[in-house]
């Protein structure tokens, strides 16, 4: 397999489905021969270009020699990207975050009390992208939420 490198330590896969295991966790699937040449860890944070710029964590995926990033819907939305496209990654700069700020993208939901404890416990190793988009299910529904502002900021 030859890897088409954009820039240094830059990446063009073919965005592939997850498998359900990983659906939802923040994760992607990249060939382990990619991770080596790319000097990735396991776990190690990516940066994901398509149409639209995400993050996500990189684990080895089954196939050794496989052009293929694998990720889950939210993941290729938040890329822009669809399957079968082709995506950029990097490895990302990170950092904790301090302050996230969430938007329920549905006009009719309404919250009493706080759920800063429990969307803190949803976010826990996930990385988070400003105008990203999660799912989370509450009260028995899946209900997604955008990101509106992060400290720091990225890309």
């Amino acid at each position: 397999m030859v890897l088409n490198m954009k820039e240094k330590n830059e990446v063009e896969l073919v965005v592939g489905s997850a498998e359900k295991l990983d659906v939802g966790k923040g994760i992607v699937r990249i060939g382990p021969n990619t991770m080596r040449t790319m000097y990735l860890n396991y776990g190690e944070v990516v940066k994901i270009k398509g149409e639209k710029v995400t993050a996500a964590k990189a684990l080895p995926d089954i196939e050794e020699d496989s052009d293929i990033i694998r990720m889950d819907s939210i993941i290729r939305k938040n890329s822009g990207a669809l399957l079968g496209d082709k995506v950029i990654i990097s490895r990302a700069e990170v950092k904790d975050a301090k302050a996230i700020t969430l938007a329920p993208m549905q006009a009719d939901m309404q919250f009493s009390g706080d759920l800063s404890s429990y969307f803190k416990d949803k976010f826990k190793d996930i990385p988070i992208v400003q105008n990203n988009i999660f799912a989370f299910e509450i009260f028995n529904r899946n209900l997604p939420f955008v990101v509106t502002k992060t400290n720091p900021i990225f890309w």
